[in-house]
């Protein structure tokens, strides 16, 4: 890792070896790549096979994966045979050359080829191991089930409840399964490379989607564990009122009233002063109950007559927090979402330019790299190879002509 200067992103100069596929992977590889890293993501022949996935997009080269140039953005791509012994050497040889490894396959699956982390750890001391699987990779259970986001959401108790406790849950609709357990990936590569700068010495970071969830569900299960007492996420509060999602003739529209001064403000927004002294509404439990009463009818009312952009202000104005249930194209159309950046046009292998969200981490004025192209399968393998891998000319043209490595026609 080269550490000259301070200026530019913050990881300029951390190379990254991307094994990664599907979304939780290449999604922490593409935040490093964000962040200025140098991402070569290690593709099969023929390329990833997310590259095949729906929704197409089309472009002037034909029709091509939106799931693909979701997370692959501004990466470097090679092709490489791992169901082969010469293939495998390969990447062994690009291994001294990085600084991470990030993986996720299941757990054993690349030790089996001899690309786990002590096998690359005594190739590269320095070197940082990520795996993100399902269920981590010490002894447990379900340490070789297969898993998707939506298995570790549900194994953790993330989903969404109805307002009545019999309700059946329902799967929210961003993939939390895959994103944040990504995001923890990459807070935890931040942490092995700045514990690197102290001990000179890798260490291999596990990060389990099923602990990330299990964390993001601290609230009910902390609670749980604490009390005794099951506490099950519901869609209604039973501690504060009014705190959640409410219709306006337009749409819909949250409220958040949590304490006694914001109640207060609240009673003033909806012009409803004697909410504020009523005994019967002195407390957020005595509240949530008459959500089913007086004030969920006294809000029905005041909503009745208001879009949810004027309730909304209205609420603000009063230092009530308040926000409009947005929709995709809400976001896309948002000025708050224009004045921070969080649509990047991205260009693409295939000639077009896609709009995707943007990094969301900003780490002072140069905290983003310049916006990369989403890569061509094996675009890169060359180079790489000879470049990092110290491969000759004659060597790689012969991994080529076999069929171990492979790259678009000149």
């Amino acid at each position: 890792m080269t550490t000259e200067g301070s200026a530019g992103p913050p990881l300029t100069g951390v190379r990254v070896l991307d094994f990664t596929r599907f979304v939780a992977g290449p999604y922490a590889t593409m935040l490093l790549a964000d962040a200025g890293a140098e991402v070569v993501k290690v593709e099969p022949l023929g390329g990833d096979e997310t590259r095949q996935l729906d929704p197409m997009i089309d472009t002037p080269s034909g029709p091509a994966s939106g799931y693909f140039h979701r997370f692959n953005r501004s990466k470097r791509s090679v092709c490489i045979d791992l169901e082969s012994e010469r293939g495998v050497e390969v990447v062994r040889r690009l291994v001294p050359a990085f600084d991470v490894v990030v993986e996720n396959f299941r757990p054993g699956v690349l030790a089996a080829l001899g690309l786990g982390y002590e096998q690359l750890s005594a190739l590269a001391p320095g070197l940082i191991y990520c795996s993100i699987s399902g269920y981590g990779h010490t002894a447990s259970p379900h340490r070789e089930d297969p898993a998707f986001a939506i298995l570790a959401e549900v194994a953790a108790g993330v989903v969404g409840r109805g307002v009545r406790p019999d309700d059946p849950p329902i799967r929210l609709s961003a993939p939390l399964g895959d994103l944040f357990p990504a995001s923890h990936a990459v807070s935890g590569i931040c942490m092995a490379l700045l514990q690197r700068e102290r001990t000179g010495r890798g260490t291999h970071v596990d990060i389990a989607m099923f602990d990330a969830l299990v964390s993001l569900n601290e609230n009910a299960v902390s609670m749980t564990a604490t009390t005794g007492k099951e506490m099950r996420a519901v869609g209604r509060l039973t501690y504060t009122a009014p705190f959640g999602i409410f219709q306006a003739p337009d749409g819909f529209l949250c409220i958040a009233v949590l304490g006694e001064k914001i109640w207060r403000r609240f009673c003033e927004a909806i012009e409803r002063p004697d909410f504020a002294t009523d005994t019967t509404l002195g407390s957020g439990t005595l509240r949530a109950t008459a959500m089913d009463g007086v004030l969920g009818e006294a809000i029905e009312t005041w909503l009745a007559t208001r879009s949810r952009d004027e309730a909304v202000s209205r609420l603000v104005a009063h230092g009530v927090p308040a926000g409009i249930v947005a929709t995709p194209l809400d976001i896309v159309d948002s000025a708050q979402a224009e004045s921070r950046n969080l649509l990047w046009d991205v260009p693409s292998y295939t000639g077009a330019t896609t709009r995707m969200v943007a990094s969301p981490i900003r780490v002072g004025d140069g905290g983003c790299a310049p916006i990369g192209e989403v890569p061509a399968p094996g675009r890169d393998t060359v180079v790489v190879l000879s470049e990092l891998g110290g491969l000759g000319a004659a060597e790689v043209a012969r991994l080529l002509e076999d069929g171990v490595v492979e790259a678009p026609c000149p």
